[in-house]
């Protein structure tokens, strides 16, 4: 695949909303069997489609299911496995990939993963509501420092996750994390 592939949800219609919302079908298959995962995005019509969204504007927001789940969970036959993949570590380096493969500026790509998140959750964020997702005196120092330019092989083994299923080991991705701040706290750092 050229392309992010990018999981399938259920397009919220209302008026002004173009965020996906959890759920939609299916499951992965994969060359060393069969994991399932909450919609799988399987069909190019479907991957295709998003990406046009997240391109024009429609789709406000990209965001990460994540569903971290025990390797225990994922091994039991197909109709008795969990589903869920992790996710939230991918974000970032996939909304670059996709910005990449697509022409998008970067200033676009970190948009749809932080003003365009916390524009949907809108009043549900309470007092964060004026200072998520972007950056302002006063506000939450919520940062991700990242190197856009450092490549990075995603091996399941070594995400920080509870859960190390991912559709995505093997992949080469751009944009390595350096440190992750969260309320002014160094959450993460390499």
């Amino acid at each position: 695949m050229g392309s992010v592939p990018v999981v399938h949800g259920d397009r919220d219609r209302r008026p002004g909303r173009g965020q996906l919302r959890p759920g939609g079908r299916g499951a992965r298959r994969e060359r060393r069997g069969v994991r399932r995962i909450r919609g799988d995005g399987s069909q190019q019509r479907d991957r295709d489609a998003l990406r046009a969204g997240l391109l024009d504007g429609t789709i406000d927001a990209l965001v990460s299911d994540h569903t971290p789940v025990d390797e225990d969970a994922k091994t039991l036959p197909f109709a008795e496995s969990e589903p869920g993949a992790t996710g939230v570590e991918l974000l970032l380096s996939l909304a670059l990939k996709w910005s990449q493969d697509s022409g998008v500026s970067l200033a676009r790509a970190l948009a749809v993963v932080t003003h365009g998140p916390a524009a949907v959750l809108g009043a549900s964020l309470g007092k964060r509501q004026a200072s998520t997702g972007r950056l302002l005196a006063g506000g939450a120092a919520d940062l991700c420092v990242f190197d856009p330019a450092a490549a990075w092989t995603v091996q399941s083994d070594a995400l920080r996750s509870q859960g190390k299923y991912t559709p995505f080991s093997g992949y080469e991705l751009p944009g390595r994390v350096r440190c992750t701040i969260m309320e002014g706290r160094i959450a993460f750092g390499k």
